[in-house]
């Protein structure tokens, strides 16, 4: 296995990360998998979140809201 080099790594940050593979008793590079996959599914467990959640307006009124804001843009002159 070849050696890597992390740079622009703080200090503190360093420490951080070897108590928390400590803590865990996992080495480091399965301990950073482990978090390069989690971060890299995160914006697609918010969006399921956001997507699937329970809707704020109704339909009515959210179609009562889309057309006061076009009347309004077509007072002002916006498009």
């Amino acid at each position: 296995m070849a050696m890597k080099t992390l740079r622009n790594v703080k200090e503190s940050t360093w420490k951080d990360l070897k108590a928390l593979a400590d803590r865990n008793r996992v080495p480091i590079g399965i301990l950073l998998d482990v978090m390069v996959k989690d971060y890299s599914e995160s914006p697609s467990l918010f969006w399921g979140k956001v997507l699937r959640h329970e809707k704020i307006l109704s339909d009515d009124d959210a179609e009562s809201i889309k057309n006061a804001v076009s009347e309004m843009r077509k007072e002002k002159g916006f498009r």
